[in-house]
């Protein structure tokens, strides 16, 4: 009983930074939320990714879009702890990743079909490489 109280608690706290951002449709901005704690509610890093990413979406120029398009992105990635882990380490990386997505509907599309290749991207901090560096 008390893991779910403390559950609960967590899950209160993951809604309320919702209340800072913008959103053009906050039922649905909701709904997108709660598909993301689904697949966060195991970590320990949930409520801190939370706040990081609330601050990114108050500066988004459409909050909506960006939560849905960062939500794809972690749907198609097998590794949600990583990317939790990474965004906390590197808030610059969450940066980047709504920027990325928010160029284009084709860059946001490829970075959701292949999670890892984002990866890649800060892992170079988007300098050119060489072939044999990425053989």
């Amino acid at each position: 009983m008390e893991a779910q109280n403390s559950h609960g608690q967590a899950s209160d706290r993951i809604l309320q930074w919702m209340r800072g951002v913008p959103w053009s449709e906050p039922e649905q901005a909701e709904l997108l939320v709660k598909r993301m704690q689904i697949l966060t509610e195991s970590s320990d890093h949930a409520v801190a990714f939370y706040q990081i990413l609330s601050q990114q979406l108050s500066r988004a120029f459409d909050a909506d879009l960006s939560l849905a398009r960062i939500l794809q992105f972690f749907e198609a990635s097998s590794d949600h702890e990583f990317w939790l882990g990474m965004f906390l380490k590197n808030s610059d990386a969450l940066s980047a990743l709504q920027q990325l997505m928010g160029m284009s509907e084709t860059i946001a599309n490829r970075i959701i079909a292949d999670p890892e290749m984002f990866s890649w991207i800060i892992e170079t901090s988007g300098e050119p490489k060489s072939r044999e560096e990425l053989i």
